[in-house]
């Protein structure tokens, strides 16, 4: 069943009652995280135990604070957590002393500096030619771990994740 719904809805009575008719048993949700918490409490509301799987527009404190208790158990597919890397223990505790839960892109996007930084070392320059060419040809020690580039610069490999909410966070699903 391939069906789709009005972003920003209040309610999902009606896609509720079509996947209800359709007797599904997992459905997976494109959409941003207040949406697909509207989803889930409808879902819920309605008595229905349909897993719900979606992206990581769910890696957020926000669809938690949306979704609330119908968070339980929703899944997600995201980029793996380096939050959770031992490696980067001190780098988290750093980010929570200053009041900042590293969560969702955080760490990410700390990486890629870390990238810049050094591929902007190697080539002497802040060119972005020169900077450009130092990211293609290098490896770069990150909190992602050791990242690299293929020819089209997407990082090789990307690590996906499946994650489960519970109780208010997530983790990976078992």
């Amino acid at each position: 069943l391939a069906t789709s719904y009005d972003a920003g809805t209040r309610t999902y009575t009606a896609l509720a009652s079509v996947l209800q008719a359709a007797d599904v048993d997992a459905v997976f949700v494109g959409g941003n995280a207040t949406d697909v918490a509207a989803i889930a409490h409808t879902l819920k509301d309605k008595g229905m135990t349909v897993a719900i799987f979606g992206d990581d527009a769910l890696a957020s404190e926000d669809f938690y604070r949306a979704a609330g208790d119908a968070s339980d158990g929703v899944m997600m597919t995201a980029l793996s957590d380096p939050r959770l890397d031992p490696d980067n223990a001190l780098l988290v505790a750093e980010f929570r002393q200053r009041q900042i839960e590293p969560a969702g892109y955080t760490l990410y996007a700390y990486a890629a500096l870390q990238v810049w930084a050094a591929a902007a070392t190697a080539a002497k320059s802040t060119d972005y030619g020169k900077v450009s060419a130092a990211i293609a040809s290098g490896s770069f020690k990150t909190a992602l771990g050791t990242l690299s580039f293929d020819g089209k610069g997407d990082v090789k490999p990307p690590a996906y994740t499946v994650y489960v909410w519970r109780k208010g966070d997530y983790a990976p699903a078992p």
